[in-house]
């Protein structure tokens, strides 16, 4: 009897013990699983640019971890185009090794709103290891032209900015800072930021920019990161920089200066050895004649 009663208590005690085991095994799945959904939440970041007159999305897909966001690479991305409470695919693309994936507009007939706001979005479906996500972006359809002209015989860069509606009409813009720049050596250097008015802005040309043999410059109108219009860029040529004749340095070419021509040197080694091998050679015949008395005359 007494066996019988220990045997009962040792099995209860061996059951509570497994209870708590699988209770603590499972708390601490459950706190890694939240660990790892939080440390794997993946996010979006869409943006809309247009490169002399070419249209397209860019999205970032990332990892926001302790140490920094991490890209996610070889996940699929779908864009879609929003028209009222309708979706339609514009492309699938995979993201590259740096997270990156560009879906090409151009060719799409994209309508916007009664305002002129188009709506496009951009989505993760999410896989074993990564969240899905999601991002929408609203724009407005934005056209600017660059051109030169002579105001008051003031070189002037005029550009033009033009913004089309959802009912096909068009208006000009105010209030827009454009920036411009110039291609350089090591970068680009600004000209300078103006801001449209009834849909012109105007810059004064600089007279001090070097240009090619010919004067012409590369001039960059960019408006970047605008909550209305997203990134434009637009590139021109105009041959109103300062013509770039290059100077040739004639003492390069002198054989006394510190640094002459490395063919000079070369030239006058050989022929400067050519000549006294020759005076060499003359000197031992002369002496060999001598001694072997070939040079004796009998008169």
């Amino acid at each position: 009897m007494t066996k019988t009663i220990n045997f009962k208590i040792h099995s209860i005690y061996l059951i509570l013990l497994l209870l708590i085991l699988f209770q603590n095994r499972s708390s601490s799945e459950v706190l890694n699983d939240s660990i790892i959904q939080e440390d794997t939440t993946a996010t979006i970041d869409l943006s809309y640019f247009k490169v002399n007159g070419k249209s397209h999305l860019s999205a970032e897909l990332y990892e926001q971890a302790n140490e920094g966001n991490e890209p996610i690479g070889n996940a699929t991305l779908h864009f879609y185009y929003q028209l009222g409470d309708s979706l339609f695919l514009i492309n699938t693309i995979s993201t590259n090794s740096e997270g990156m994936a560009i879906c090409n507009l151009d060719g799409l007939d994209l309508v916007g709103d009664q305002e002129g706001f188009m709506k496009c979005l951009c989505s993760f479906s999410g896989n074993k290891q990564y969240s899905s996500a999601r991002q929408q972006l609203i724009i407005k359809n934005l056209q600017i032209s660059l051109s030169f002209q002579l105001i008051d015989t003031t070189k002037t860069i005029v550009i033009k900015g033009i913004e089309s509606t959802g009912r096909g009409d068009q208006k000009v813009i105010d209030f827009t800072s454009v920036e411009l720049f110039t291609p350089t050596l090591f970068g680009e250097m600004l000209i300078g930021s103006v801001e449209f008015m009834n849909g012109y802005a105007t810059l004064d040309f600089p007279t001090d920019i070097p240009g090619d043999e010919e004067g012409n410059i590369e001039v960059i109108a960019r408006i970047m990161e605008n909550g209305n219009y997203g990134n434009l860029v637009l590139t021109s040529t105009k041959n109103w920089g300062k013509e770039f004749i290059p100077q040739m340095d004639m003492a390069h070419h002198k054989l006394w200066t510190t640094d002459p021509p490395v063919w000079m040197l070369i030239s006058f080694i050989v022929l400067l050895g050519g000549v006294w091998s020759l005076y060499i050679i003359v000197f031992f015949k002369v002496r060999r004649m001598k001694k072997t008395g070939i040079m004796d005359i009998n008169y």
